[in-house]
């Protein structure tokens, strides 16, 4: 009965840090994602102000 137990604990602990490392490689796909979506909104907003000829950033937001 103990070592049912104990194979129990030493599964819950490798599924704890399977998911502890499932997460934080979410969190570094999430921080990339964010990084990429701020470039991409930078690209397009100096796009949008050179073809908008400089207009004042009032009339463009």
């Amino acid at each position: 009965m103990m070592i049912g137990i104990a194979l129990v604990l030493a599964d819950l602990a490798d599924i704890r840090a399977e998911m502890r490392q499932d997460l934080a490689a979410l969190g570094d796909e999430l921080a990339g994602l964010r990084r990429h979506m701020d470039d991409r909104f930078a690209a397009i907003q100096s796009e949008l102000l050179h073809k908008l000829g400089g207009l004042p950033r009032q009339v463009i937001n």
